[in-house]
């Protein structure tokens, strides 16, 4: 019968341990004097004041005819990353609220939505391949009947729109040395094993000779090891 593979005391297992995270937020645009966008062109658009949301700095870009001439007769709406110096992963989604909606409202001031967009942002010279949208977000008709909008009063003559955004973190990068750790899982309970086991430290350090005389008992206590 062959004899188990001996762990080196030099050579300790290691692992480590990648830690995903990720940052969101939200900024809302109110249009206001929203029937008069109709008197611009396709291709002509609406640029929001720049906002700070998931730890970088964005702009909507609002097309009320569509930004080419394809979506003429829809809106098109457009996320754009401004100022940074590398990729940047997220996740964006636009869509309508309720009128006179306050701004900490839950799910029941949506009105209408359109699915989570999962783009990276490159860091290029063209700005127009970095936005991340629709190019028919919602159709023109559609968008002027009262369900979505009411015109007239200048104080009705207006539309919420809310982008979500979720970026994800640089990930944490941590190591962790379990050879002394994994003891933890040991079976027996005689007491050169609980000697072992009850060191704070590592033995290579408080206790040498436990490092040269019980990494075979180690090995047997394991779970993995057939007795």
């Amino acid at each position: 019968m062959p004899l188990p593979t001996m762990v080196s005391p030099d050579s300790p297992q290691s692992a480590s341990t990648i830690a995903v995270s990720a940052t969101a937020g939200s900024h809302l645009l109110k249009i206001s004097g929203y029937s008069q966008t109709k008197l611009l062109g396709n291709g002509e658009r609406l640029t929001s004041a720049k906002f700070k949301a998931a730890g970088h700095t964005w702009r909507i870009l609002f097309y009320p005819n569509g930004y080419l001439s394809m979506n003429m007769g829809a809106v098109s709406v457009y996320l754009d990353l401004v100022g940074w110096s590398k990729d940047v992963c997220a996740e964006v989604r636009f869509s309508l609220l309720r009128r006179r909606c306050r701004a900490d409202d839950d799910g029941t001031a949506l009105l209408y939505s359109r699915p989570i967009i999962r783009h990276t942002f490159e860091n290029s010279y063209r700005r127009d391949i970095t936005a991340c949208g629709f190019g028919r977000f919602i159709g023109r008709k559609e968008l002027d009947t009262p369900e979505y909008h009411v015109g007239g009063d200048d104080d009705d003559d207006y539309i919420i729109l809310r982008c979500d955004i979720k970026v994800m973190n640089k990930p944490a990068v941590r190591g962790n040395v379990l050879l002394y750790k994994v003891a933890s899982a040991c079976r027996c309970k005689d007491d050169t094993c609980k000697r072992f086991h009850g060191s704070s430290a590592e033995p290579s350090r408080r206790r040498p000779w436990l490092k040269e005389m019980f990494v075979m008992r180690i090995l047997k206590c394991l779970p993995f090891y057939a007795h």
